[in-house]
């Protein structure tokens, strides 16, 4: 007769040394991806930085070259310049806290790391304090707004 083996406790399933007390659930908890997990989406459970430095460093090459397009009056060239700028969108980035990985932000609701699964179908309560991506796209907008302006002014 065989006997059915008990679910391996959850830090099993991480690799050594990745084990976060304040993120990661409860050492002991007990995963079956069939019954438990959380309702929630996968986007509480992340924790995805933003990075807009490749989109700050493309932007101020388009305003660049929008600039020379104007005072050369390569006006040929104006439209598509100008039009380019929606292609920013492609430049920003974000970066996993869990496994490290980076990717365009367009994608970043497709990500799901082994940590973020794991934390998703633990059954331990987590409060993540952590920003949305949203929230962090906007503070960086108003960041480097404020960084313009103040190179706007100081140029007077």
């Amino acid at each position: 007769m065989a006997y059915r083996q008990p679910p391996p406790p959850a830090s099993a399933l991480l690799p050594v040394g990745l084990h976060d007390r304040d993120v990661d659930p409860i050492a002991d908890a007990r995963l079956s991806r069939r019954s438990q997990g959380s309702n929630l989406p996968v986007s509480w459970h992340q924790r995805l930085v933003v990075n807009p430095f490749l989109a700050v460093f493309g932007t101020i090459l388009w305003f660049l070259l929008l600039r020379y397009t104007v005072q050369t009056r390569l006006l040929k060239l104006f439209a598509p310049v100008a039009a380019s700028f929606v292609l920013m969108i492609f430049l920003l980035e974000y970066h996993c806290l869990d496994c490290g990985r980076t990717g365009r932000l367009v994608h970043w609701r497709k990500h799901l790391c082994e940590r973020v699964e794991m934390r998703r179908l633990s059954t331990a309560i987590h409060w993540s304090f952590w920003p949305s991506v949203f929230s962090q796209l906007v503070w960086w907008v108003c960041w480097l707004g404020v960084a313009a302006g103040m190179l706007v002014l100081s140029r007077r």
